[in-house]
């Protein structure tokens, strides 16, 4: 599971305000201060040449329950000892502060979430042309899961007006 994280602020600031989340046991911790291409350039690795892939997109209304993140990576780990051929799949939650996009009505431009909700990315790659339809179905199934969440979210009481009216879809991923 790859989450990144972004910060508007000095390296020290984005430290302190992701201490717990930076906690949290890990393969991997890159953080530092770098220019969004570099950020979106971390993950070219899952998309070298060659692959088969197809991505999903959702979205989700941070804070995650520990539960549902759980059962996250629970479900890619069993895909990856499923199909073994599709063991570069990963899962992005793309941790953007909203507050600027929140400046800007939910239909005044085509961007789907003006609310709160953020970007969900399921990356699926394999090689095996045997694996298309489970790979394919596999992403399709991560994002109505990712769609049920948001939408179980979008009616809690506290969620804003904006909030409630975005997309559990997040369709620029979307492609096969």
């Amino acid at each position: 599971m790859i989450i990144a994280v972004t910060y508007l602020g000095s390296e020290a600031e984005a430290i302190s305000h992701y201490a717990e989340f930076l906690a949290i046991p890990s393969l991997m911790q890159d953080v530092k201060a770098r220019p969004y291409p570099e950020l979106n350039e971390m993950l070219n690795g899952q998309a070298e040449y060659g692959y088969r892939r197809v991505m999903k997109g959702s979205s989700f209304l941070p804070p995650l329950t520990v539960d549902y993140a759980e059962s996250l990576f629970d479900d890619l780990l069993d895909f990856h000892k499923r199909v073994p051929d599709a063991a570069n799949s990963a899962i992005l939650l793309e941790w953007i502060n909203p507050r600027k996009n929140m400046l800007v009505g939910q239909r005044d431009t085509a961007f789907p979430n003006r609310g709160k909700l953020l970007n969900f990315a399921i990356g699926t790659t394999w090689t095996d042309p045997a694996n298309d339809t489970v790979c394919r179905e596999w992403a399709r199934e991560m994002g109505a899961k990712g769609r049920r969440e948001v939408e179980k979210s979008q009616r809690g009481d506290d969620v804003d007006a904006v909030t409630k009216e975005g997309s559990a879809e997040y369709v620029n991923y979307d492609c096969e």
